[in-house]
């Protein structure tokens, strides 16, 4: 059993070299515990874009109620001027 766990080390040893093998795992642990912490910000950053979105949508609806609701009065002054005989359109 030894000799099968010796000759394991070796042959880590023959095809890759142990530092090498334990730097290679190490920066594969950084890279994903960094890339976890950069999505759980991004996943921060989408809802608070969702919400300035959602506070943006709603001023635009605001805004073009209110346009639709200028263009209905001012379409109504023009045909009350044209029935009292005043446009030139």
């Amino acid at each position: 059993m030894a000799d099968q766990e010796s000759g394991r080390y070796r042959l880590i040893e023959m095809k890759l070299p142990l530092p090498w093998l334990l730097g290679t795992a190490l920066a594969i642990v950084m890279a994903s515990a960094y890339m976890a912490f950069s999505v759980d910000r991004m996943r921060e950053d989408m809802s608070e874009l969702k919400g300035s979105l959602r506070a943006w949508n709603e001023r635009v609806s605001s805004i073009a109620a209110d346009m639709a609701l200028l263009r209905f009065r001012v379409e109504t002054l023009e045909a009350d001027k044209r029935a009292l005989g005043g446009g030139s359109k």
